[in-house]
């Protein structure tokens, strides 16, 4: 597996590569550096995304999304939301159950918190 300076360094050479974007009948429709395309900023967001474990904000939760709850050290699945309640289902096979749960901050994050 790449580490994320291995991954940064790959990102940087790619930089100011000159890229085409030809039509299907082989006409050029814009040449210009990688790093002004939205495949470029895409990548810059999932490595970050991939490699840090900030909180998550409530306006960052979304349905059908699975969190680490820190205060409880499980994983949870969103399935709603009640105001800043958080209706979550935790279990698995025939063991599932679900509950609401209150947002706090530096609660949910999308990787395990290793401490």
């Amino acid at each position: 597996m790449l580490t994320e300076e291995e991954c940064l360094n790959e990102l940087e050479n790619s930089r100011y590569l000159d890229v085409a974007v030809v039509n299907q009948d082989g006409w050029n429709e814009w040449n210009g550096a990688f790093e002004s395309t939205t495949i470029f900023k895409t990548f810059e967001q999932l490595i970050n995304k991939h490699f840090n474990n900030p909180p998550l904000k409530f306006e960052e939760l979304e349905e059908d999304m699975w969190v680490w709850d820190n205060k409880n050290h499980s994983w949870l699945k969103v399935i709603g939301f009640y105001g800043f309640n958080i209706h979550v289902q935790f279990g698995i096979g025939i063991h599932k159950n679900d509950c609401y749960v209150e947002y706090e901050e530096n609660r949910f994050y999308r990787k395990q918190v290793e401490e």
